[in-house]
């Protein structure tokens, strides 16, 4: 079959996929929060079930976010993020959104390049779908009945054999790799249940395989690198407004084989709100909830935006006394900022920082090193 036959089925199979989309809205059930009991989060605590798309949740994140490294010891580091949102409760001044689209599907994907000497290039990012997008959006996929996210080319799915590939294209660089589980799926907060505010309805669904081992290519300036490495995969599901406070997420992933999440929200001070957790796998796969009371953070450096004036607060210390674990985190590049008007998850979440980190520290007297994440959010 010719290319050209092929690439006109595809769009002949989107433009149905479209129409079908926009006769079916009405369908569509009422959007629900999440909450901690009830048939929403049973389903959610099934695996086969958590990572698939929702149609009663209104904004859906699936974040891939990886450390890579070629034979030759280059280190990259690679965000890749698909966002869904079902706009039943969404307007567009008096219109409702859902009567133009009943949901749109985005993606965005960032690249850093510690090591290329050129400052334009350690940190790059392309976006697909989204408002600013809105063809690529509509055309987007995500399946209800199995872990498929597809736009404007780009994917995340998963293989027969469990493993997952994903796939992203911009301005002729390429990332092709594909996911292996070392742990089960992992839930944050309570069980999956997420408080993210002081409402009972400020809250999400949350899950994440917290290490997989990651192998596949790159093509980044005409070349192509063979590299291996390590992603965490976290995914949300929520029907809740944004919070308007700073927020932070760090994924952390010890040498000792172990993994970290925290969950940090601010109140109306600006001070660690007690609603802030955390979970630490352990070597075998084994997660254990934290609450904001066994945790601290201390911050030594901050870097100000020369673009959008936001002060954030780059070098940081944590303390977990319960497990022994102290740890220095700074980032690899400081200047990885993802403005509002260039993303395509505007305007669902606005201008924010979100990189790679490195970090050295003591696990019960015994020195290690960490990899991770960071994203900082709401401080504007």
């Amino acid at each position: 079959m010719s290319n050209r036959l092929t690439n006109g089925l595809t769009r002949l199979q989107r433009n149905f996929r479209e129409v079908r989309e926009l006769i079916r809205w009405k369908d569509r059930p009422l959007l629900t929060p999440a909450h901690p009991h009830g048939p929403d989060i049973e389903l959610f605590r099934k695996p086969e079930s958590a990572l698939i798309s929702w149609t009663d949740k209104q904004t859906q994140r699936w974040k891939f976010l990886g450390h890579l490294h070629t034979a030759s010891n280059r280190a990259f580091g690679y965000q890749l993020s698909f966002l869904q949102r079902n706009t039943q409760l969404d307007r567009i001044g008096p219109v409702r959104a859902c009567w133009l689209a009943p949901r749109l599907v985005a993606a965005e994907l960032a690249l850093s390049d510690h090591m290329n000497a050129e400052s334009r290039k350690t940190f790059r990012c392309w976006n697909k779908g989204g408002v600013l997008a809105l063809p690529q959006a509509l055309a987007g996929y995500a399946a209800e009945d199995r872990f498929h996210l597809e736009t404007g080319g780009w994917y995340a799915k998963r293989n027969p054999t469990g493993t997952i590939s994903i796939f992203a294209s911009g301005s002729g660089q390429t990332i092709s790799l594909h996911l292996t589980p070392s742990k089960p799926l992992v839930y944050y907060g309570q069980n999956g249940y997420l408080q993210q505010g002081p409402g009972g309805d400020d809250a999400e669904y949350a899950c994440g395989y917290s290490l997989m081992q990651t192998r596949g290519t790159i093509l980044l300036d005409g070349r192509l690198h063979d590299v291996t490495g390590t992603t965490w995969l976290e995914h949300e599901k929520s029907t809740h407004a944004r919070s308007i406070f700073p927020t932070d997420r760090f994924l952390i992933q010890l040498e000792t084989g172990e993994e970290l999440m925290l969950n940090l929200i601010h109140d109306e001070t600006l001070k660690p709100d007690r609603l802030s957790s955390g979970i630490f796998v352990d070597r075998g796969g084994n997660a254990s909830h934290l609450i904001s009371s066994e945790f601290r953070l201390e911050t030594t450096k901050y870097w100000k935006s020369p673009r959008s004036r936001a002060r954030y607060p780059m070098r940081r210390t944590i303390h977990v006394e319960s497990l022994g674990l102290e740890v220095e985190l700074k980032p690899f590049l400081e200047n990885h900022e993802i403005g509002a008007l260039h993303s395509s998850f505007w305007p669902f979440f606005g201008t924010r920082w979100a990189g790679p980190i490195a970090g050295r520290g003591s696990r019960k007297g015994e020195a290690l090193s960490a990899v991770g994440f960071m994203e900082l959010q709401n401080y504007l």
